[in-house]
């Protein structure tokens, strides 16, 4: 259906070009919690009497539908419901800090996939270098592939 309806959902009003990105497949995960009954979804114990599921989701930035869906009990971590999420080479995968797992930045060097997640508050790490900015540019920062 996704190959299908592609053409018609790729076009819709709000959508912003950039530039240096406009030809590569972009991924956006993340994950949602949904409370459900217990009576009909015994599985899904979330807390004393509250039942929960969690949909695990990788959107497709460029028609903005979800690509892949993975429905869990809502206790599983946000990075475990995502185990089996893989992408073709040159993707580029964007998530939160729930995501920040060297096991699953490992995956995604060997899948070829660039990613952009963001750091855990408490996250130790040590400058290599830094380096300023040329005096005719601004302070965006552009992202270069390859």
């Amino acid at each position: 259906m996704l190959d299908y309806y592609k053409r018609s959902l790729s076009h819709h009003p709000d959508y912003k070009v950039i530039d240096e990105i406009k030809n590569e497949t972009i991924k956006i995960i993340d994950a949602t919690i949904m409370t459900v009954s217990l009576k009909l979804f015994p599985w899904a114990k979330y807390r004393t009497a509250k039942g929960g599921i969690k949909a695990h989701v990788s959107l497709d930035e460029a028609m903005m539908v979800p690509d892949i869906i993975n429905i869990s009990e809502a206790k599983v971590s946000d990075r475990r419901g995502v185990d089996d999420f893989r992408y073709s080479k040159g993707t580029i995968v964007v998530d939160d800090r729930g995501y920040f797992d060297c096991k699953l930045f490992k995956i995604r060097i060997d899948d070829e996939n660039h990613f952009v997640t963001r750091l855990k508050d408490n996250i130790l790490y040590q400058s290599v270098r830094e380096l300023d900015l040329p005096e005719d540019k601004d302070f965006h920062l552009t992202l270069t592939l390859g």
